[in-house]
């Protein structure tokens, strides 16, 4: 018997320019003011530099450089893939680059399919909160630490929003398999290790890819899927305090300029196996451990193991004996609820920093 099971169908090749054609007939009014610049075109450079020259005033003269508008052309253009949008307008500009050759080495096959780049850069452009997120209330007052946890936590929520809306729309439209979203999720926890916690998207990518095995979501309509990304989104983003619990636990082993990589990666794996072992599984930073983890299993047994500070075979044994109840609908499940818990807890700072900031307003002036 067929397998009729959408998210098991076998996916197909498509080109940029048909799957530009396909968004903007699903998305009519959210594209029209769109602009789609191949990277590997001869003029796309200057496509680019025509799109930014008719911007508005304000635009211009946020992107410009010393009055140049050349250095954000060049960086647009020598991107994977990128969007901007003009606020004041409304003028949307998304830049793809299509040429094999100049993809970055370590991308998985799925950010090598211009279909799912373009997707997730319209995710940005579509999808609410994907291009910005408002700050929370109160950080003016708050500890530079924090403000950079919350610039963090508001770029984490645009990455979710783009890379969820580019999942469910390519599984919708049959250009890539449901399987294929396993290299992205673990290159996000990768990235992670490297400090760029701002694309730790691997907890929602994890739950679309189980999501995937049981709901049809080529019965999604438009309209629904870009609710469901943003909603999907709002649920796996990290809190404002997990993100630094993340990043106390992260920040003091991440590699330097000239650093040994091996160095480093024995730094990060004890790090990982000191929080593995440690068992509290209701945070990011535990997650990224048991992911990170766990996919070793597949390669490196105890006998196998370089020396470390930790003994590989303790942790190996540990992720064996925890693995009955251990699965990823577990994790995700204790990462939800920690973050309820979490934004609570970001709600009450938020409100006494605004509390604290209205009493020294209103307190009287000395002399």
């Amino acid at each position: 018997m067929a397998d009729d099971n959408p998210a098991k169908m076998q996916s197909t090749a498509v080109s940029l320019a048909d799957a530009v054609a396909a968004l903007r007939a699903d998305f009519p009014a959210e594209t029209e003011k769109l602009t789609v610049v191949d990277l590997a075109a001869p003029d796309a450079r200057s496509q680019i530099l025509g799109w930014v020259q008719n911007a508005s005033t304000t635009y211009r003269n946020k992107v410009g450089v010393g009055g140049s508008l050349d250095p954000y052309v060049s960086y647009f253009a020598d991107t994977h893939g990128m969007a901007s949008r003009d606020d004041e307008t409304g003028r949307m500009l998304i830049a793809v680059q299509t040429d094999p050759a100049k993809f970055p080495r370590r991308l998985p096959d799925i950010m090598r399919n211009p279909a799912y780049v373009l997707a997730h850069e319209a995710g940005h452009m579509l999808v609410k909160n994907g291009n910005d997120v408002p700050e929370a209330p109160g950080m003016s007052a708050a500890h530079a630490v924090t403000r950079e946890a919350e610039k963090t936590r508001r770029n984490n929520i645009t990455e979710n929003c783009a890379d969820t809306f580019a999942y469910l729309y390519c599984l919708k439209k049959g250009w890539i398999d449901a399987a294929d979203i396993e290299g992205l999720a673990t290159l996000r926890s990768s990235d992670t290790l490297n400090g760029d916690y701002g694309h730790f998207t691997s907890p929602a990518l994890d739950a679309l890819r189980l999501m995937a095995d049981t709901n049809d979501i080529k019965s999604l309509e438009p309209a629904t899927l870009l609710k469901v990304a943003a909603q999907h989104a709002e649920t796996f983003s990290p809190a404002r305090g997990a993100i630094l619990g993340l990043q106390g636990q992260f920040n003091s082993v991440l590699g330097k300029p000239g650093e040994d990589p091996e160095k480093v990666s024995m730094r990060i794996y004890d790090k990982m196996a000191g929080i593995y072992l440690a068992g509290r599984d209701d945070t990011l930073e535990y997650y990224i451990a048991r992911r990170s983890l766990g996919a070793a299993l597949a390669w490196v047994t105890p006998e196998e193991a370089p020396t470390l500070d930790t003994p590989w075979s303790l942790v190996y044994q540990k992720i064996q004996d925890r693995s009955a109840t251990e699965t990823t609908a577990s994790l995700l499940m204790n990462l939800i609820k920690a973050n309820r818990r979490d934004m609570l807890k970001d709600r009450e700072h938020e409100q006494w920093l605004v509390n604290s900031a209205a009493s020294k307003n209103d307190a009287p002036r000395q002399g």
